[in-house]
């Protein structure tokens, strides 16, 4: 494997941009989804119970933005 060093100047926003959800929330998503397969609407249910008012595209948005977010980390680790 091989080692990448990482600058803080280089590192993205802890947020999506032009998005509320904050990077530990996200992160959250990525886990449950990706990890633990729990599906968008399930997890959805769960923030609505606990007051976010969010929606499943916003969900969906998150994933897809975090993933152009990492793409370099992901071509990095592959070449």
């Amino acid at each position: 494997m091989k080692c990448i060093t990482l600058h803080n100047d280089l590192l993205p926003n802890s947020r999506v941009i032009h998005s509320l959800g904050s990077a530990s929330v996200i992160a959250e998503i990525l886990h449950q989804k990706f990890e633990q397969g729990v599906p968008l609407s399930r997890q959805l249910k769960d923030w609505q119970r606990m007051g976010a008012a969010l929606s499943e595209t916003t969900l969906a948005n998150w994933i897809i933005k975090s993933s152009d977010l990492m793409s370099p980390l992901i071509r990095v680790d592959s070449g």
